[in-house]
């Protein structure tokens, strides 16, 4: 079990900065996740493993493979992936209280593995002050009208901070400053205190960053996903379309019982700026988002659709219906 442990740690140092093994491990990940949605769950689990190989697995990763081999109850082989979390901050705590992790607590080599009283090897200064500026940046936003001067000076002085941050450290990557739980039992997904912060930054100067953020996803450091959510707020570019919709991270819209997708023109265009990042395509990210919408959300896979709360009467629906079909939408399925 060390060996395996020692074994993926140090071949993502030999790889990790390679974009061809960066490549290959988006392309594992993808195959595993169409083998969750297929729920063969032994074939995730190797393609997880293979994965690892090429790079250190983002913390979503991590936690599907690791339930994975608990589904198969193939315990020993979640620890390697337990470990990867717990290095990036996750409590021991988080296995004990999540109900689909649980099961492995109460192995034997759940119990080794404690024992050798794993901790986590990020920079503990910087996550903290990282969490720090998050509450700055946040202290000011809670009455915008009454504080926007406010927001300014700390905004600029969040600049410097980050840009700091920048130079000292390159792009802040998981292995330097961990992931996040939003409650005892919930990996906070793809978003972190400095993404926050982030977005704050890209929306007051969006042009700034998107070289900077568009090298660190090809270097392996920030999450291919992570980057499409930020690029939503980037200037307004067609090399940054990677989503049908031009605001949201999702490529399905749901009007009433119905989901609308994009297709022609605009799915080729985000489908190729989607291969230069090592993104799945749209045929892929359709399949997820039906997985979240007919199996829930054991994994962290996919997205649901985006909807508007305030489309409900029939003359908004039939509205939306006719804006949606002007922008080259079609019907990709009614919810049964």
């Amino acid at each position: 079990m060390k060996y395996t442990i020692v074994c993926f740690f140090y071949l993502n140092i030999l790889y990790g900065q390679n974009i061809d093994s960066v490549s290959r491990y988006y392309t594992y990940v993808q195959q595993a996740q169409t083998s969750i949605v297929a729920k063969n769950y032994p074939l995730a689990l190797a393609s997880y493993q293979q994965a690892a190989l090429y790079l250190s697995p983002f913390g979503t990763d991590s936690y599907n493979a690791c339930l994975c081999a608990i589904r198969c109850q193939r315990f020993e082989e979640a620890i390697p992936f337990a470990d990867q979390l717990i290095r990036k901050g996750v409590p021991l705590s988080f296995f004990i209280k999540n109900s689909k992790l649980n099961p492995l607590t109460q192995q034997s080599v759940w119990n080794d593995y404690r024992n050798t009283q794993p901790k986590p090897t990020l920079d503990t200064a910087l996550r903290e002050r990282l969490e720090q500026l998050l509450e700055l940046d946040q202290r000011y936003r809670k009455d915008d009208l009454y504080t926007r001067d406010s927001i300014r000076v700390v905004d600029a002085h969040i600049e410097k901070e980050m840009d700091t941050i920048f130079k000292t450290y390159g792009y802040p990557s998981e292995r330097l400053i961990g992931v996040w739980i939003v409650v005892d039992t919930v990996l906070s997904g793809n978003w972190s205190p400095f993404d926050v912060l982030l977005i704050h930054q890209i929306k007051r100067k969006n042009q700034k960053y998107i070289d900077f953020l568009e090298k660190s996803v090809l270097k392996g450091l920030m999450q291919n996903t992570v980057f499409v959510m930020h690029s939503t707020n980037f200037a307004e570019n067609p090399a940054y379309e990677f989503r049908c919709m031009k605001a949201g991270n999702t490529d399905v819209i749901r009007v009433a019982d119905e989901l609308y997708t994009c297709c022609c023109e605009q799915e080729q265009l985000m489908n190729r700026n989607r291969k230069r990042l090592f993104l799945s395509p749209s045929e892929h990210t359709l399949k997820m988002m039906d997985y979240q919408l007919n199996e829930g959300d054991d994994f962290i896979v996919g997205r649901t659709p985006s909807f508007y709360p305030d489309v409900v009467k029939l003359d908004a629906i039939n509205k939306l219906k006719k804006e949606l079909k002007e922008e080259k939408f079609i019907l990709y399925r009614k919810i049964k």
